[in-house]
C-alpha cells in the first residue's frame, strides 16, 4: 500500500454545450469498457441495445425522479479520472484528475477499511491466507482525500434530494453515504444514494421504474390483484464448510429482512435463511417472483466472471 500517495488536481468547470465532444468520448469509452465487460461475464448482447447514451437522455432520465435528483459519471483514462456531473435542469460539469488506476484504487481500498475494520471478521475469507491490515489512521486519510477529490460539487450536491452514483474501478466499495458535504453535513442527511452499474443500466432501470417508483410499497398495496407480484427475500446462508472460503454468519442480515418486510403482508413474499438458503430452494419456482433481494457474501471469480 502506498502511503505517500496524493492527487495532482485539475479542476475545469465548463458549461453543458462545450463539454459535448468530450462527452461523446467518455460515453463511447464508457460504452467499450461495459461491452468487453458484459461479454466477459456471458450477459446477453440486447443489454447493449437500449440505445446511445447521450446527455439529453441524461437529463430526461433524471428529470423522470419525483424528487430533485443528480448523477456522477466516473470514467478512468489514460491515468486520468474524470468526474461528470449531471442535474435534472440540464447542468453538467466536468472535473479531472491525473491518477494512475493502481493508485486510484490503492486509495479507494484503504478509505473502504475504514468502514470494514469493525466488522472485518464478517468478510469472507480465503482459507490459509494471511489478512493485510491497514491502519485506522491511513484509512482516515484517504477517505478524507477521497471526500474532496470524488465530490467536487458540493454546492450543486447540497441541492439534490437523491444522487446516483456510476463508479468505475473499485470505487463503488466506498460508502458515499458517510462522505461530508462540510464539517456538520453528511451526505445521507441531504439525499438518498445509489449505484448504478452503469450509464446503459441506470437508463433502462429507470424507465422500468417510472410507473411503479416505490416498488416495495406496492407489494403490500395490490394486495393480490397480481399473482405474480412476489418477492423472494434471501439471507444469512449456511455455507458448506469445505470450500476455498470462509464464509462468516451475518446475524445482522435477519433483521435487515425483518425490517423490510414487516409492513409486507406475508403473502406476497417468502423467506430463505440459513439452511434454507441453498441454491436448490432458490432456483425452484424462482421465475415467479417479481423482486430478488439477498443479504448475504458476495465473491466473484476473476477467471470465469
Amino acid at each position: 500500500m502506498r502511503s505517500g500517495f496524493s492527487f495532482l488536481l485539475v479542476l475545469t468547470l465548463v458549461s453543458s454545450t462545450l463539454l459535448a465532444q468530450d462527452l461523446s468520448d467518455l460515453f463511447e469509452l464508457h460504452k467499450e469498457n461495459m461491452t468487453d465487460l458484459y461479454a466477459a461475464r456471458g450477459a446477453p448482447s440486447a443489454w447493449m441495445t437500449s440505445g446511445e447514451v447521450s446527455e439529453d437522455e441524461i437529463f430526461r432520465t433524471l428529470n423522470s425522479y419525483y424528487d430533485n435528483a443528480g448523477l456522477l459519471f466516473y470514467i478512468h483514462q489514460h491515468d486520468t479520472l474524470s468526474v461528470i456531473f449531471f442535474n435534472g435542469n440540464g447542468v453538467s460539469k466536468l472535473y479531472q484528475l491525473p491518477t494512475p488506476i493502481i493508485e486510484l484504487e490503492e486509495k479507494v481500498s484503504s478509505a473502504a477499511s475504514l468502514y470494514a475494520s469493525n466488522s472485518f471478521h464478517r468478510a469472507p475469507q480465503l482459507r490459509g491466507a494471511a489478512v493485510e491490515g491497514v491502519s485506522e489512521q491511513i484509512a482516515l486519510e484517504s477517505f478524507q482525500n477521497l471526500n474532496e477529490k470524488l465530490l467536487p460539487f458540493k454546492k450543486d450536491l447540497a441541492e439534490l434530494r437523491h444522487l446516483v452514483i456510476v463508479p468505475t474501478a473499485n470505487i463503488s466499495m466506498l460508502p458515499f453515504a458517510a462522505f461530508r458535504l462540510d464539517d456538520s453535513t453528511y451526505l445521507i442527511d441531504k439525499m438518498s444514494v445509489s449505484v448504478a452499474p452503469s450509464l446503459f443500466e441506470f437508463m433502462v432501470s429507470s424507465q422500468m421504474n417510472k410507473d411503479e417508483r416505490y416498488a416495495m410499497r406496492s407489494y403490500g398495496a395490490k394486495q393480490g390483484k397480481d399473482q405474480h407480484n412476489r418477492a423472494l427475500f434471501v439471507g444469512n446462508p449456511t455455507f458448506t464448510e469445505n470450500s476455498h472460503w470462509i464464509f462468516p454468519q451475518l446475524p445482522g442480515t435477519s433483521r435487515e429482512l425483518d425490517s423490510l418486510t414487516i409492513t409486507l403482508d406475508s403473502n406476497f413474499y417468502d423467506i430463505l435463511e440459513k439452511r434454507e438458503a441453498n441454491p436448490t430452494n432458490v432456483m425452484e419456482n424462482i421465475s415467479e417472483y417479481s423482486l430478488l433481494y439477498f443479504a448475504t457474501h458476495g465473491l466473484s471469480n476473476p477467471t470465469s466472471p
